[in-house]
């Protein structure tokens, strides 16, 4: 690692406060940085910046740099991957809950699959239209906040996952945007082009609410998955236990028996 000067402390300092949660910055962000150092001081690389905050989160959350991934969070990540290589960004929030993986680690793991794919010559493709990538950086502020609220909120489907919005907000603001082009087209059309807007509205809600069932059921499924492993292991127990009784009963039997095979040795002896 190497020495920063004074100068580029303070730049690399001022990154890492308004850093959004990211444990490294986004690799514009670690050049601009890069640059901005090296004009102050002896020349740094991307690298070297995205280092220091790699090591720097490590250090303040007492995790070692190199973290191998288990076998439960893995099949966490490829569960959602087969449901959407390009999650959204409150999936990812769940993604990080769920696993206890860093957002880094969880965004590199999408980012090394996808191009491993398109390496393969397969087509990616995704169902998230409505992601809003000016909200990340809320959505995790909100989510480190309260992280235990923020995710209920998710899989509850109060909050959007793409748009950070609360989902009754977001769904009202829908609705009198559409009222207002209703009552407008009512007006010009007559009552039969309101009647369709407010059948399409409702079926707008419905597929909203769907999507978010969709969401929950495969959060719960992949609960159900990461907690079998240990109720498995209880079963095992459990036959495990069993078998021990049953020795230990047959081992009482086989003395009761030895017992008695010495009472009638000994009423032999008697009468002899």
């Amino acid at each position: 690692m190497p020495q920063f000067t004074p100068a580029q402390m303070e730049i690399l300092e001022w990154e890492w406060q308004h850093r959004d949660g990211d444990d490294r910055p986004e690799k514009k962000r670690s050049i601009s940085a890069a640059v901005e150092m090296s004009m102050v001081g002896p020349r740094v690389t991307s690298q070297a910046v995205g280092k220091y905050f790699s090591n720097r989160a490590a250090a303040e959350s007492g995790r070692s740099r190199t973290q191998a991934k288990t076998p439960e969070q893995l099949e966490v990540l490829r569960s959602s991957w087969e449901d959407d290589p390009f999650p959204l960004t409150g999936e990812r929030i769940l993604l990080v809950h769920e696993t206890g993986l860093q957002k880094a680690q969880v965004d590199s793991w999408f980012q090394a699959e996808r191009k491993k794919a398109e390496k393969n010559g397969e087509d990616l493709w995704s169902r998230n239209r409505d992601n809003d990538p000016n909200a990340a950086a809320k959505m995790w502020r909100a989510y480190k906040r309260d992280p235990e609220g923020y995710v209920e909120g998710l899989t509850s489907g109060r909050i959007h996952p793409g748009t950070g919005e609360d989902r009754y907000i977001y769904v009202r603001r829908e609705e009198e945007g559409e009222e207002r082009s209703a009552v407008e087209e009512a007006e010009s059309d007559g009552d039969e082009e309101r009647g369709i807007k407010e059948e399409g509205r409702s079926i707008k809600m419905e597929e909203e609410t769907i999507k978010i069932d969709e969401r929950s059921i495969k959060v719960e499924k992949r609960r159900i998955k990461a907690e079998a492993p240990s109720v498995k292991l209880e079963e095992r127990k459990v036959k495990i236990e069993e078998r021990n009784i049953k020795v230990e009963e047959r081992c009482v039997k086989e003395e009761v028996l030895g017992i008695k095979e010495e009472e009638r040795f000994i009423k032999k002896e008697e009468d002899n």
